[in-house]
């Protein structure tokens, strides 16, 4: 909904030169940055004179830029000649939401601008004061019918997303918007039941279409845990990389509203079986599970991790720590931080995804993870946050004993199995899947738990991962790209 505000207010696609003063940076998102592309816009920050000098007699002026989109974020000097070719648009909080106090606006951390849009518009008050404003974002978009309604919105989207061509990037959005409504349904303890399913869809992608995603483009970024670290190494800057092991997409938009700093959301799918053996030694490794020496052990991660990185540079730059309280090295130009906190909580809950959720909510408010973020930009890293795998909710069928490997004692949504015959009936016994194997050892049959069910005692409800569902599979790769909220 904000995005066809900004539409409406910047004039798209009617005029096709266009100026925009954007104070509050509300151009920053690459969400509302793709959709003014989508509309065949040139984007260009202006940022020095003589620069756009050039641009402009050389590309606008010569017709080879049709329509273009020009931001800038503070008083620079324009030539009147340059003026002339474009509509000036004032675009702040304070033109998209009049009722609304615009510093509180910029102030306040990860908003969720489609839900303040839609109660914007489904309310008449003046909350324009900073105390009302508070309020508002607070306590009134939080209300039960206005909770309502953005599920119901929600549900539009997904349906709408469900009938295009298969696509991993539209599982991305899916996935998002799918963290979106699970926090909804948490927060007003509903069924699912009457809920657009995704299952069947999430699981035809990836019993068909996961095993082919190694192969896609990753000029943008990564699309899959095993390339990520190509993909910051080289990038040849001097980098954090935080890896909090467990986190799901629900659990980084909780966190990430208590961060001081702005952070670009990217997303990447998680290695198959979701268990941190596999997984993020896939992710700190650069390798997919088949390559690993050992894909059901943590004992080699360091290793094999210092062995990706001095691929691009000298074993005395690079670091592995562990926990909030490190001293990074004067030395260090690439370094990996891990952090159990999120797979600790969900294999230690005992009150299901409220619970959970409260858990990462107070996570968020003792502030560990901001002053990690800030300690390390503060000494010139480049910050990046990311996930080896999510987490879900589940129901438990029971758990069949001395017959699997034992990867992660830890995980009740899988089994791994060697030179068992009785595959076929303990599969039909727990409802489980016969996973492909993708990426994996080939001398191993891979059995997962469906969406909502678990391989623990029968009738309880847990909190854990290993199995193939969205919440699992899909995970956050995240930027930190700001010191404050607004730069």
């Amino acid at each position: 909904m904000l995005v066809e505000k900004i539409k409406n207010i910047l004039g798209l696609p009617y005029k096709d030169y266009i100026m925009v003063k954007d104070p509050d940076n509300i151009l920053g998102e690459k969400r509302i940055l793709d959709a003014i592309e989508s509309e065949d816009y040139r984007i260009i920050l202006y940022k020095d004179v003589e620069e756009f000098r050039y641009i402009f007699e050389s590309q606008i002026k010569a017709g080879h830029i049709k329509r273009l989109i020009l931001i800038l974020k503070e008083d620079l000097y324009i030539a009147y000649d340059i003026k002339q070719w474009f509509s000036v648009c004032n675009l702040s909080y304070s033109e998209i939401f009049p009722r609304l106090n615009r510093m509180v606006l910029k102030e306040k951390r990860a908003l969720d601008w489609d839900h303040i849009s839609l109660v914007y518009e489904n309310t008449y008050e003046d909350y324009s004061s900073e105390e009302m404003t508070h309020s508002f974002l607070d306590e009134v978009i939080y209300e039960k019918e206005h909770l309502m309604s953005y599920l119901k919105k929600l549900e539009n989207d997904l349906e709408r997303l469900l009938a295009s061509p298969s696509d991993y990037r539209k599982w991305f959005q899916i996935a998002h918007i799918n963290a979106k409504r699970n926090l909804i349904i948490g927060r007003l303890k509903l069924s699912k039941e009457d809920l657009i399913d995704i299952t069947k869809d999430f699981q035809t992608f990836i019993f068909e279409e996961f095993g082919s995603l190694s192969g896609k483009s990753t000029f943008k970024g990564p699309i899959m845990v095993s390339k990520v670290m190509d993909y910051l190494l080289r990038r040849e800057k001097k980098t954090a990389l935080i890896v909090l092991d467990g986190m799901s997409i629900s659990d980084w938009l909780i966190l990430e509203k208590h961060l001081d700093y702005r952070a670009r959301t990217d997303y990447v799918f998680a290695m198959i079986p979701t268990v941190t053996s596999i997984s993020r030694q896939s992710l700190l490794a650069g390798l997919l599970p088949q390559e690993l020496i050992d894909p059901f052990s943590l004992i080699n991660e360091k290793r094999q991790f210092y062995k990706k990185a001095k691929e691009y540079m000298d074993e005395s730059q690079i670091s592995y720590y562990r926990g909030y309280q490190i001293e990074p090295s004067f030395k260090d130009f690439f370094i990996a931080i891990i952090i159990n906190d999120i797979d600790d909580l969900v294999h230690r809950q005992m009150y299901g995804i409220e619970g959970h959720n409260a858990d990462i909510e107070r996570m968020g408010q003792a502030g560990e993870l901001n002053k990690l973020v800030g300690k390390l930009l503060k000494v010139g890293f480049e910050v990046y946050l990311g996930s080896d795998h999510g987490n879900k909710e589940s129901l438990g069928l029971g758990r069949p004993k001395g017959m699997g490997v034992e990867v992660e004692t830890k995980s009740q949504k899988m089994m791994i199995i060697k030179d068992y015959a009785e595959i076929k009936e303990v599969t039909r016994d727990y409802k489980l899947l016969e996973y492909p194997g993708y990426y994996l050892p080939k001398d191993y049959s891979y059995l997962l738990s469906r969406e909502e069910e678990a391989l623990a005692a029968e009738g309880e409800r847990i909190m854990s991962h290993g199995g193939a569902s969205i919440e699992e599979v899909i995970v956050p790769f995240i930027k930190i790209e700001g010191e404050n909220k607004n730069e």
